[in-house]
């Protein structure tokens, strides 16, 4: 949908749109990637009952 407006403006328009979408999914992949490995060794980590090491988990990513 939005494709529609921004071709209103030219194709050099929408070709730099194109590009700053695909870099910012790139960088949100990235951030969500941690975020869930995160999740799950925290949560292993806390059935362990290794607070200490959930913690430094958290420090580090």
């Amino acid at each position: 949908m939005i494709n529609q407006y921004v071709i209103g403006y030219g194709k050099k328009v929408l070709a730099a749109y194109g590009i700053t979408n695909k870099i910012n999914a790139f960088t949100f992949s990235s951030i969500s990637g941690f975020g869930a490995e995160l999740v799950t060794i925290v949560g292993q980590n806390l059935g362990a009952n290794q607070i200490y090491r959930a913690k430094e988990t958290v420090k580090k990513t």
